[in-house]
């Protein structure tokens, strides 16, 4: 699917970074932090192998 220009994608951009500041956000309420996350990916990926 092809992403729209001019407004359409300004539009899209601006979703899209709401959504991060709303993660970043819930991540610091919860008391995480993306590293924190991140090396619990790469641990759960370690232990399906």
């Amino acid at each position: 699917m092809e992403r729209e220009s001019g407004a359409g994608l300004e539009i899209t951009d601006a979703v899209d970074e709401f959504c991060y500041d709303v993660a970043q956000a819930l991540r610091r309420l919860l008391g995480l932090n993306i590293s924190d996350i991140l090396a619990d990916d790469e641990v759960e990926e370690e232990e399906d192998v």
